[in-house]
């Protein structure tokens, strides 16, 4: 592992190697943010809760069983075999129902707006091998690797970029 990372963190980059306006402004105001609730607080510990205060979604589907951890003024869709709405932001991980890792489910449960959170830590082969789908699936548009998260985004007025970045 420590190797993977050191190899991850040599071809990765930060805000400074970003030339997108919507990757840019999510590092700066997002996961970079010099806000003072974050001052102590570990950047991998609160990445989720970063991604939760800067995109403010209204609605969520859970892959894990992470409901405590929200907000709760935040709509969480309960069902497990599927997605059954739009939702503002889809948080995947392990364990999971294997319908929900196909990408037509994904990109039919988001709008242009919404955020697929892929929880990479503890990652299987089949997550690993979700995540470079999305990466390589030309629908989203912008993916951004953190190394332990991915995120993913099918934003029609941006043209595909995939970006590796420190958080």
């Amino acid at each position: 592992m420590c190797l993977k990372y050191l190899k991850f963190f040599y071809q990765s980059t930060n805000q400074h190697g970003v030339h997108s306006p919507f990757v840019f402004s999510l590092l700066t105001k997002g996961i970079y943010s010099k806000d003072k609730k974050w001052n102590q607080c570990n950047k991998k510990e609160n990445f989720i809760p970063r991604i939760i205060d800067y995109f403010k979604p209204q609605s969520v589907w859970l892959c894990k069983k992470l409901e405590q951890k929200l907000p709760l003024s935040i709509k969480v869709e309960k069902n497990d075999s599927k997605i059954l709405n739009k939702v503002d932001l889809i948080w995947i991980g392990i364990p999971c129902n294997d319908t929900v890792y196909q990408l037509q489910n994904l990109i039919d449960a988001m709008h242009n707006d919404s955020v697929l959170l892929v929880d990479k830590s503890g990652q299987t082969k089949e997550l690993k091998k979700l995540w470079q789908n999305i990466v390589k699936d030309a629908r989203f548009t912008v993916t951004i690797d953190f190394y332990y998260y991915g995120l993913a985004f099918i934003r029609r007025e941006q043209i595909k970029q995939h970006f590796t970045l420190r958080m």
